[in-house]
């Protein structure tokens, strides 16, 4: 979750189903690519409050789970850890801080993070590419779908832009990073943006909330859970149909570029 959708001093560890969904759909993701059962770096920028590293490796305890958010204060630092005794990472402010700490990097992690950067390529080129190079490192980026569909919301997060595939591989690669697969996630989600879209052209002074905000019964939130649980595994199954459907969210898998590429 995103610190500014959170008053920092009311961090705690309820979840959307939003985020509880995304996170099952990349587990299975990154274990194509990652094995998770041995010791493995993983550098998860702007991790917001780190729900996504303290599950991870509360399932894998063998990994090293590092942590970077430009927001976070050392009192969120410390609330973190309280709130995911469970895991076990380490928490910086910047990337280059987190990089003095480990001695490489396996998988990076941008979880929904590029959309927030006014130059996304420069920050791509500059701060990812170079980790990339040196550790061999894969990288996993998410980004919301479609400019089209951009909304009060996006304004409210703080988002310069919303992307396709097309655009999501024009920025890793004038970043010096090569394509493993691309592809969109929660497509029943689509719906609901539109509608939202809808919304904020009839009222355009409504207020915007955030997945802080969710508060609903756990009926509800289990309801909500299995409707994206399926949707994503729809999406998977059409994956090896080879059959790609739009959805609300895009993701990308890198590598290095090789000579050849």
């Amino acid at each position: 979750m995103d610190l500014v959708e959170k008053n920092k001093n009311q961090i705690t560890n309820q979840r959307h189903p939003w985020e509880e969904v995304r996170f099952e759909f990349f587990l299975k993701k990154i274990r194509k690519y990652v094995d998770l059962k041995t010791e493995n770096y993983i550098l998860d920028v702007g991790c917001g409050d780190a729900y996504f590293i303290a599950k991870l490796n509360e399932i894998y305890p063998n990994l090293i789970c590092i942590g970077v958010d430009i927001n976070f204060s050392e009192h969120d630092i410390q609330k973190l850890k309280q709130i995911h005794s469970k895991s076990k990472f380490e928490l910086f402010n910047s990337i280059k801080k987190a990089r003095e700490h480990v001695p490489r990097i396996d998988l990076i992690l941008l979880m929904d993070v590029i959309e927030h950067i006014e130059n996304d390529v420069d920050f791509l080129l500059y701060d990812i590419a170079p980790i990339v190079e040196k550790n061999n490192a894969i990288v996993f980026i998410t980004v919301p779908a479609y400019q089209k569909l951009f909304t009060k919301h996006d304004v409210f997060l703080g988002h310069y832009r919303r992307y396709n595939n097309a655009l999501l591989l024009s920025a890793i690669q004038k970043g010096n990073l090569a394509k493993i697969e691309v592809g969109y996630f929660f497509s029943s989600l689509i719906g609901l943006r539109i509608l939202e879209k809808v919304v904020d052209k009839i009222n355009p002074s409504r207020n915007i909330d955030g997945l802080a905000n969710w508060n609903a019964g756990t009926f509800t939130s289990k309801l909500v859970y299995n409707m994206l649980l399926f949707d994503n595994k729809l999406s998977l199954f059409f994956e090896r149909m080879k059959i790609k459907l739009p959805g609300l969210s895009n993701y990308i898998i890198c590598k290095k570029i090789t000579i050849n590429e």
